[in-house]
């Protein structure tokens, strides 16, 4: 699964080529989350950690 994780870029979807067709694979820990609805929250580049951020502030959004 780490070699999975590293090799998967943002937006790319994983399939399974069976008899009947291409089947997605859906793995939650493999796929980015949506982060793009939140309203007042951004998310911080950072080398391996992934947080969301007040818009305009240094605050963190998790209480």
């Amino acid at each position: 699964m780490v070699m999975l994780k590293r090799q998967m870029r943002a937006g790319t979807q994983l399939f399974l080529h069976t008899r009947e067709g291409l089947v997605r694979l859906l793995i939650p820990e493999l796929e980015s989350p949506q982060i793009g609805d939140w309203q007042y929250l951004v998310e911080h580049t950072h080398l391996w950690r992934r947080q969301l951020y007040i818009k305009g502030r240094k605050l963190l959004g998790a209480c």
